[in-house]
């Protein structure tokens, strides 16, 4: 009997720390206007030469807001991210769009 109750408990342990190695990434599309004024200056510098096209606003558990920004310069995406705070978190390198089907 003491074996089942120690066998339940390390499984319940190893449980609950697996669901917390994935807990669950929440994106919602938002609008420039709709930020704090720090991070749509920090939008608006980085993008200046392009048209913004998508800003995502990204929670997790136990991590930092951020917001993902895709940015469209001709046939070429950039995206970067930037803190809840306006701070500039990274950039991706540019992708090539696939050509018009």
């Amino acid at each position: 009997m003491k074996h089942i109750a120690a066998l339940l408990v390390v499984a319940g342990l190893a449980f609950a720390a697996l669901t917390g190695a994935y807990a669950e990434t929440k994106k919602e599309k938002v609008n420039l206007t709709d930020l704090p004024e720090a991070v749509q200056k920090t939008i608006t510098e980085h993008s200046k030469d392009g048209t913004i096209d998508k800003i995502e606003k990204e929670t997790e558990e136990d991590k930092p807001v951020h917001y993902n920004v895709t940015v469209k310069k001709g046939d070429k995406t950039n995206e970067f991210q930037v803190a809840e705070d306006g701070k500039y978190l990274s950039k991706e390198k540019p992708k090539r769009e696939a050509a018009a089907k």
